[in-house]
């Protein structure tokens, strides 16, 4: 990345790159990098450094491209087979979403994990929202809720 945007790095700044362990003089001079590769992939980057030692820095990087969920949560009717299974068997749609997502298909039966799996999938995605609009969602309306779960984890397969 440096030998593209006309800056080269030490084989030790790499090293300590890859393993989060820069200096504050070498996270400022990759900074600009960063970003501008970012820009070039159409994401931005908020940067936020916390001095948490001396001579040590926490750096954190959020990406501002978010989107929206690729369908409402009582769209429910767009996907009947998904519909009729989260209505009558949610528990068998709560184990097939959550190995869609990579865990397993044991985690629905812990409580509270769907929220977490909803705000996983959120959260990967950069999906608009916060944890309170999860819990409503899977409070009030849950069968719903997990529904678009499964159309958004199809969806971006």
């Amino acid at each position: 990345m440096g030998k593209l945007y006309g800056n080269d790095f030490s084989q030790t700044t790499i090293s300590r790159f890859e393993a989060l362990n820069l200096s504050f003089k070498n996270m400022c001079k990759l900074k600009p990098l960063l970003e501008k590769w970012l820009n070039d992939a159409g994401c931005t980057m908020a940067y936020q450094a916390e001095t948490v030692q001396p001579g040590r820095v926490q750096t954190s990087y959020s990406y501002g491209s978010s989107s929206a969920w690729s369908s409402g949560t009582c769209d429910c009717f767009a996907d009947m087979g998904v519909c009729l299974c989260g209505t009558f068997v949610p528990c068998i749609l709560a184990s097939q979403v959550s190995q869609d997502f990579g865990e397993s298909c044991l985690l629905p039966c812990l409580p509270g994990t769907l929220l977490a799996l909803r705000t996983g999938v959120r959260e990967r995605y950069h999906i608009e929202g916060s944890i309170c609009d999860d819990w409503l969602v899977m409070a009030c309306c849950g069968p719903c809720g997990l529904c678009q779960l499964s159309r958004e984890l199809s969806h971006r397969r």
